[in-house]
């Protein structure tokens, strides 16, 4: 059991990274965004390798992208952000998890230099940089290692109503040294983490009331493989999560700094070494023209 307890991963970095920017659609030149994120996250059942204690937590992350010019963007995400409060290994305590800083460029797209007006294709590339861990779990939601990550974005659009989106993300970390305030330091050999996620997408403009709808169910797998290779304290183990999820987005178009608000909903439906945790989000996003 001890051994199951400590290569289990909540993931929730992973879960959560695709909700602030999974689309190839990239921001307008001389754009500031910033987004807010607050989440609240609860467990009703377990998977094979999830331990045994149960996980509830109320978490917020933020969001900052600017748009270079209509084709190139810069991105400080934090996602999960921090924990404001948690039921997890019977403690309450601030996680501040990693964040990922980066560039993502428009390839294929209106205005990208494949100018296309039926898909959208672009990439981002950069770094995960971990914050010091405040508790000691083995299942705090982040790894707390450094880390090179490689997101892939694509929209094939069949009308102006409708599209269908893809995300796929890669992230690797080289080997390293982990110091934890309960366990010291040990070497952690975690290869790839590994996201994907397909969904379709609706949008409807209300243009006498300067609103546009936004839907649409995200379908998500999580993997990483080799967890915890060579680790003294772990194995060989494969985490993994499948999620079904839903959200709505409403933007008010014609607002002096337009704002977007979203619902989102995340369900897990399959996995193991994993905390099944569900997830309801509120998502923020201002937009500032410089």
């Amino acid at each position: 059991m001890k051994k199951i307890v400590i290569v289990t991963a909540v993931l929730l970095a992973l879960s959560g990274a695709a909700v602030f920017a999974e689309e190839a659609e990239l921001l307008p030149e001389s754009t500031l965004r910033l987004t807010i994120a607050p989440a609240f996250g609860f467990q009703v059942q377990e998977w094979t390798g999830s331990g045994d204690d149960k996980v509830m937590l109320f978490n917020t992350g933020m969001g900052l992208e600017y748009g270079v010019n209509n084709w190139l963007g810069a991105q400080v995400l934090w996602v999960p952000g921090v924990n404001a409060w948690s039921k997890l290994d019977n403690g309450t305590y601030g996680l501040f998890s990693d964040f990922f800083l980066g560039i993502k460029a428009g390839i294929i797209g209106p205005g990208a230099p494949v100018n296309k007006t039926n898909m959208r294709f672009s990439l981002a590339g950069g770094i995960n940089a971990p914050l010091p861990s405040s508790s000691g779990s083995t299942r705090e939601g982040d790894y707390h290692l450094w880390g090179s990550a490689l997101r892939l974005y694509y929209d094939y659009i069949f009308s102006p109503l409708f599209y269908l989106n893809a995300y796929i993300e890669t992230v690797y970390y080289p080997r390293q040294r982990l110091v934890g305030p309960n366990y010291g330091t040990r070497s952690v050999n975690h290869p790839l983490d590994l996201t994907f996620e397909l969904d379709s997408r609706f949008r409807y403009p209300l243009e006498e009331r300067g609103l546009v709808l936004h839907w649409g169910i995200p379908l998500t797998v999580n993997v990483s493989p080799w967890l915890n290779r060579e680790d003294e304290a772990g194995g060989m183990e494969t985490a993994y999560n499948f999620s079904v999820g839903a959200f709505f987005t409403v933007t008010f178009a014609e607002l002096k700094f337009p704002l977007d608000l979203t619902l989102r909903y995340s369900a897990p439906v399959l996995g193991q070494y994993e905390q099944p945790v569900h997830r309801v989000t509120l998502l923020g996003r201002l937009n500032f023209k410089l």
